[in-house]
């Protein structure tokens, strides 16, 4: 009988202990199916930027700017790397721009965190010291 009681508590305790254990799990990747965003980037290098669409988040642009010589000295080729603001990734967007248009394209190329799976592509607008990317991401 006294063995039983010492089962059935050790049993008990292995059950609380089972339940209350905190479970790591591994950081959120989203799943993103084809779908229209908008991002929209207020100034040059460590810049505020917001997005729309797909889906919504905001923090800071960081753009380390390599030109691309003499015979396109109008256009640019830009590494865009995007800091979420609450801390669940990264995603990096390589944009080639041309001056004489205020017109250039975009396109994601890679992505940490929940933007880990992240792909992508569109135009973008300079304006005003802004730029508005537009296009879908998958």
């Amino acid at each position: 009988m006294r063995y039983n009681k010492f089962f059935s508590a050790a049993i008990v305790l292995c059950m609380i202990a089972f339940f209350t254990m905190g479970w790591k799990s591994s950081p959120t990747t989203l799943s993103f199916t084809k779908a229209p965003i908008t991002i929209f980037i207020n100034g040059g290098n460590a810049a505020p930027f917001t997005t729309s669409g797909a889906f919504v988040t905001e923090g800071t642009r960081f753009m380390p700017v390599r030109h691309s010589g003499k015979s396109n000295a109008g256009a640019i080729h830009c590494t865009n790397i995007f800091e979420t603001s609450d801390g669940t990734g990264t995603f990096t967007i390589l944009s080639n721009c041309q001056f004489t248009t205020s017109t250039g394209t975009w396109r994601v190329v890679s992505g940490t965190g929940a933007y880990a799976n992240l792909r992508g592509n569109g135009q973008l607008v300079m304006a005003n010291g802004t730029e508005t990317m537009t296009g879908v991401v998958f």
